[in-house]
């Protein structure tokens, strides 16, 4: 696992502290390649989230939220634009 994928994880889990949360957004903001990889942590995350989530929940709530809704906010903008290459 690579330093991007360790403080993607470490965010998405809420462990996260704001010195790494800097350091990640510094990764995502200056290489798409780290971007993508945090994206498909972000993709699993919620792959793992949905399969997992109680059948008593309602499964049509996890279809408002997307992957970059847990985009640094700064950072939002920009990957939805290098997704659209």
């Amino acid at each position: 696992m690579d330093e991007v994928e360790e403080l993607s994880w470490k965010m998405l889990d809420n462990h996260i502290s704001d010195t790494d949360l800097q350091r990640l957004e510094k990764l995502l903001q200056n290489d798409a390649d780290s971007r993508q990889r945090y994206l498909d942590c972000v993709k699993l995350h919620c792959e793992l989230n949905a399969f997992f989530r109680p059948a008593s929940r309602n499964p049509e709530s996890s279809l408002r939220s997307t992957p970059t809704g847990m985009l640094p906010q700064n950072l939002s903008a920009s990957s939805s634009n290098s997704l659209q290459r």
